[in-house]
């Protein structure tokens, strides 16, 4: 049970080191861009986005691209700018609690900086959420991730940005979360 939260905690850095090196390749457009400015995220159009497989469903910006290619990762969501990205991982965790979560990913966390931990409800469940800074590549990244276990299996839901736009994009991560369900019983 630990060893396959491990597993997707591994997989969840692996494919967030792959955002912002995708991130870090491609940043080369105007910073003032499509910035989103404050009370412009009531503008953003949404689509919904539902994973029948794992029965859930998300509101996710309509511009930003959508990509599910590995089986781990359900499904992934680009920025148009390529400045940010949020994916969302499911792995099958029998018998695994939110605290056995939260202890994987604090010792995953490495040498990142903690900026923020707490527990929150996404879809009237109860989840763990943190924050933290890294470096790579002699750049400075900043991810969100909110883990959920239910009915047997584990969802993170993971932001990375570089940490000069993370409060821009922060909020529509916040919405995502805000907006995620589970669609088991409709």
């Amino acid at each position: 049970m630990l060893r396959k939260t491990l597993v997707l905690l591994v997989l969840i850095a692996i494919v967030a080191v792959a955002a912002i090196m995708y991130l870090e390749f491609n940043q080369t457009k105007d910073v003032n861009e499509n910035k989103i400015q404050q009370g412009e995220e009531e503008k953003i159009e949404y689509s919904t986005y539902t994973d029948y497989d794992y029965q859930f469903s998300v509101k996710h910006p309509k511009n930003w691209q959508v990509l599910t290619t590995d089986p781990e990762l359900s499904v992934e969501f680009i920025e148009a700018q390529d400045r940010a990205a949020i994916g969302i991982y499911v792995v099958h965790s029998e018998n695994t609690t939110l605290y056995d979560v939260k202890l994987e990913a604090e010792s995953s966390r490495g040498n990142s900086a903690l900026i923020s931990e707490r527990y929150i409800k996404v879809s009237g469940i109860d989840a763990y959420e943190q924050t933290y800074d890294k470096t790579r590549n002699q750049k400075k990244l900043t991810e969100k991730q909110v883990f959920i276990v239910h009915n047997n299996y584990t969802y993170a839901l993971s932001f990375a940005s570089f940490s000069s736009y993370f409060r821009e994009y922060e909020v529509v991560f916040d919405n995502v979360v805000n907006s995620f369900e589970f669609t088991e019983n409709k």
